[in-house]
């Protein structure tokens, strides 16, 4: 099991363009997204199928692996085969300042 726990300083030039709707990032074994609303979500970076990169879109508000085409809701929970297992969701919390994003498992 991944023991997930760091924070992202969204000033860094790493990681500032989490700072726009739509955008994401991988950290490690994690995918982090400005998903729709402004809201972060945070899943394990590779679809359950086959291991393939997850991305996120905006417009659908999921997650596409790149390598099958499969699709994952932003809770982590299959949205459409070939997946059939979830991918592991993470909590996100932004900062008072909203400078600092911590994912946690």
């Amino acid at each position: 099991m991944v023991y997930v726990n760091f924070t992202l300083d969204l000033t860094s030039e790493d990681y500032k363009k989490l700072l726009t709707q739509g955008q994401f990032i991988r950290v490690g074994d994690v995918l982090v997204a400005n998903a729709q609303g402004s809201s972060f979500v945070a899943v394990s970076r590779l679809c359950t199928h086959e291991n393939g990169n997850l991305s996120y879109r905006l417009t659908q508000n999921d997650f596409l692996c790149d390598k099958h085409g499969g699709l994952f809701n932003i809770n982590g929970s299959v949205k459409a085969a070939p997946p059939t297992r979830a991918v592991k969701a993470y909590n996100t919390s932004l900062s008072a300042d909203g400078i600092k994003l911590t994912v946690t498992a």
